[in-house]
């Protein structure tokens, strides 16, 4: 989680949690989901705060079943950097291989 908080310390988000939410997409008719990442300062009364590598994430309660077990790479190469999701709730990916599918 060294880029996260490279990124929240560039960004002047120190003390931050990450949210990591799941965004349901127009794939497979809108079966098809993405990941959603982005800078939180406070957590609702729907979302669960979970420790990962010593940084606060904060999920919705509602999607913490579908994320269970995930694993969230940094990814970096030629064409960009980014995070790698995989995620063994998923029962499939949709046929662009970019989103996850849950039935």
């Amino acid at each position: 989680m060294a880029k996260v908080r490279e990124y929240f310390a560039r960004e002047g988000l120190e003390g931050s949690m990450l949210r990591i939410s799941l965004v349901r997409t127009h794939c497979m008719q809108g079966r098809g989901h993405s990941y959603h990442f982005a800078p939180e300062r406070t957590a609702s009364e729907r979302d669960e705060i979970q420790d990962w590598q010593g940084l606060p994430i904060v999920l919705r309660k509602d999607q913490t079943a579908l994320l269970k077990g995930t694993v969230i790479d940094n990814v970096e190469g030629l064409e960009g950097s980014g995070f790698s999701v995989s995620n063994p709730q998923a029962t499939g990916k949709c046929p662009c291989g970019r989103h996850d599918l849950f039935d």
